[in-house]
């Protein structure tokens, strides 16, 4: 238990203390893994704000913003559309926002502007092991 809280406190500073990601789209460091997004995406905290019965939602439209060139991810058992980011106003479009990474440790900040939502996600893996979704928040704003 002392272990697990001790570690809880040395993720808690060095979120704190990371550097906010780099808002380009060109530095490789600062592109969140597809392995990530499609975590994410399919995430159940997600899932009430994305309606895919409605028109204009499906297929997942993502923008290009922090993802790399080419990134193939999946919703609703069809290919998300990603596109690049132009700060789209219109539609429905999931946009990444920001990224840390801290090594074992991620953070994702997301919006869904249609729905007026907010998102942070931290996420961890040990090693080898593959990335978890350890904290998923979402708003309405």
């Amino acid at each position: 238990m002392a272990l697990h809280l001790r570690t809880l406190v040395c993720l808690g500073v060095a979120i704190l203390a990371a550097p906010a990601a780099a808002p380009s789209e060109d530095s490789g460091s600062s592109l969140i893994p597809a392995v990530i997004a499609q975590l994410i995406i399919d995430h159940a905290s997600l899932q009430p704000y994305l309606h895919p019965e409605l028109p204009g939602r499906k297929p997942l439209v993502v923008s290009q913003r922090l993802l790399p060139l080419g990134v193939s991810l999946t919703k609703f058992g069809e290919p998300v559309v990603v596109r690049p980011d132009s700060r789209r106003t219109d539609g429905a479009f999931l946009r990444f926002e920001g990224f840390s990474d801290l090594s074992d440790v991620a953070v994702i900040r997301l919006a869904y502007p249609i729905e007026g939502l907010q998102g942070r996600f931290i996420l961890t893996r040990s090693g080898t092991e593959p990335w978890v979704v350890r904290t998923a928040d979402v708003w309405e704003q």
